[in-house]
């Protein structure tokens, strides 16, 4: 035994062995804290990391740095793709300290904001290399990434090309659905478009801090800034093909084959291709198509556009022809008051009509303004020479839509009811009629006839003397509940029917109508 050297027994060393296992657990050198891996990329000069160790009192202690220079082609790349090359690169590095460890990368853009299968070539295979760790992505401005910056900028390693990534991207780009053709066209298109040319040099680059500072050309792209990047001279917006304006008339084109509407027009565009304004350009195109106009569905209904209430009795009437019993009649009814006026006709000409009208006016006076259908009697010239002689003003409603007189065509409908039961019961119409005159109204609340006469009238039932003198009736009153009654309907119109408020027509517009017989759309006349 030599003097100065100390030696172990046998029992000794045994104790010692059995105590590693707890020793290599609490060594300080890693403890079962958070991983903070912080990397930066430079333009020019490489991509940096450095691995930050959590301590239990909070502090984050720097163990390992890396740093390497980029290639001419990822030089190329956009400043997501280099940063997430770093992401990539530094967890290779790393690997035997991150492997099955929670890590939190503090990056300047998030990597997992968008799908996988929507992202550019680069940037999913670089993110498959990725899932081989637990990770979590925050945002931290570029000025406190010193240690990575300052590593990106002077790198100490020389960078070796990645063909694990390039060859993806070469797969990806040979699957596309896109004939060599059209590839080559786009590609010399792209070099030949002053704003693609000025965009690609961009995307290249690295994008400045505010929009003002952009080119013109370049201003459309500024939102998807972050998504773009470019693939053997192709811009790509994550996996869209960013079409240069010369092709866009053609790529429309080629959306809309089949003519299968604006919303699958579009759908059809968006998984492939990409340009600013595009949805609009779409939408102008579908909807000029004529074969998309000729066939596509009767328009919804617009909101409800209820009649303003009249000034004073009988300003305003409506007026409809109706066959009952195989008679006809002429019914006219007032707006303000809701009173109806029924002559039986013993003709359908128009001088019938208008010696019936004549009647009318002379027991309540001459309307302002008359409102009718587009029927033959009130299209006649006769009826035209009336409406002048007698100084009012004749309204006719839309052809093919009687909602436009609806409130004659409701009269019509009341009317008809009227007589019908009367002609059941056997009972006198005249008394039918003059019961619905002398009750309230649910629209004004009050009488037709007490709101065009001033008075009540006498019917048989037993009243008081007071009750038939004449009152004054507030038109306040019966004006606000009027259109009170009517803003319900509308409401209610309009919450059913799925309305929605059409384009404007202006002149010069070009329009198709509705053929109602063959039921699509056709060039008028």
């Amino acid at each position: 035994m030599s003097l100065g050297v100390g030696y172990l027994s046998k029992r000794s060393l045994s104790s010692n062995f059995r105590k590693w296992p707890q020793m290599l657990q609490s060594c300080r050198s890693l403890p079962k804290t958070l991983l903070q891996l912080y990397q930066q990329t430079h333009r020019r000069g490489g991509i940096g990391g450095v691995l930050l160790q959590v301590q239990e009192d909070g502090r984050r202690a720097p163990f390992y740095y890396v740093s390497r220079s980029l290639t001419t082609t990822e030089q190329r790349y956009s400043q997501l793709e280099k940063e997430a090359l770093a992401m990539a690169w530094s967890c290779e590095r790393f690997r035997c300290y991150l492997f099955d460890r929670d890590t939190l990368f503090q990056v300047m853009n998030i990597m997992n904001s968008q799908s996988l299968d929507q992202c550019p070539p680069r940037l999913q295979r670089l993110r498959l290399r990725m899932m081989q760790y637990y990770y979590n992505v925050v945002y931290v401005p570029g000025k406190q990434l010193v240690v990575a910056d300052a590593l990106s900028r002077s790198p100490v390693e020389v960078g070796v090309p990645d063909d694990n990534v390039e060859e993806y991207v070469f797969r990806v780009k040979i699957s596309w659905p896109v004939s060599d053709e059209m590839l080559q066209r786009i590609k010399e298109d792209t070099r030949h478009d002053s704003q693609l040319s000025a965009l690609l040099l961009m995307v290249q680059s690295e994008w400045p801090s505010y929009k003002g500072q952009l080119p013109e050309l370049t201003k459309p792209f500024w939102d998807s800034r972050h998504l773009l990047s470019q693939v053997d001279e192709v811009i790509l917006r994550g996996s869209q093909i960013v079409i240069q304006k010369a092709l866009r008339g053609h790529v429309i084109n080629l959306a809309h084959e089949g003519h299968l509407g604006i919303v699958k027009t579009k759908t059809r565009a968006h998984e492939v291709v990409w340009w600013p304004w595009i949805n609009s350009q779409l939408e102008q195109a579908v909807s000029k198509c004529e074969a998309c106009a000729q066939y596509q569905n009767q328009q919804c209904k617009e909101p409800l556009q209820s009649s303003t209430v009249p000034g004073r009795p009988w300003e305003r009437i409506a007026m409809d022809l109706f066959l009952i019993e195989n008679c006809n009649y002429l019914v006219v009814v007032d707006y303000y008051t809701r009173f109806p006026e029924l002559q039986r006709l013993s003709g359908l000409k128009a001088a019938t009509v208008i010696e019936s009208l004549n009647g009318i006016f002379s027991r309540n006076g001459i309307p302002q303004e008359v409102v009718s259908d587009n029927r033959p009697q009130f299209a006649d010239e006769q009826f035209r020479q009336f409406s002048r002689r007698y100084e009012f003003k004749h309204t006719t409603s839309s052809p093919r839509y009687p909602q436009g007189n609806g409130l004659a065509e409701s009269t019509v409908q009341t009317v008809k009811d009227i007589l019908k039961k009367a002609v059941l019961t056997r009972e006198d119409p005249h008394l039918a009629l003059l019961a619905y005159r002398t009750t309230s109204h649910s629209s004004t609340g009050i009488s037709p006839a007490q709101l065009l006469m001033g008075r009540r009238l006498r019917n048989t039932l037993p009243s008081a003397p007071g009750h038939l003198q004449p009152e004054t009736i507030s038109r306040d009153a019966v004006v606000s509940r009027d259109i009170q009654n009517k803003t319900d309907q509308a409401s209610t119109y309009n919450r059913h029917r799925g309305v929605r408020t059409l384009p404007q027509l202006l002149p010069g517009d070009y329009v198709l109508v509705w053929n109602a017989d063959q039921k699509q759309w056709q060039t008028p006349g």
